[in-house]
């Protein structure tokens, strides 16, 4: 009987071993797609401050043709 609860005890302790190691893993999962949804992020966030200057130099050289062309 003893050797019985001793298997109990392992085979528990197996399956503790194993859950813990599949909540490590899925959590290293949440953690990658974390940090890829940031990068994602930053990505856009730089596009957009790019198209923005784009923007903003663009619309700097309509206000100068426009200037030029009030002045003739």
């Amino acid at each position: 009987m003893y050797r019985g609860n001793r298997l109990d005890s392992q085979a528990s302790d197996v399956v503790d071993d194993v859950s813990n190691a599949a909540a490590e893993f899925a959590l290293m999962g949440i953690s990658s797609q974390a940090k890829l949804e940031k990068l994602n992020d930053k990505v856009k966030l730089e596009e957009s401050n790019a198209r923005f200057d784009k923007w903003k130099e663009s619309s700097k050289n309509l206000v100068k043709l426009i200037n030029s062309s009030n002045d003739s």
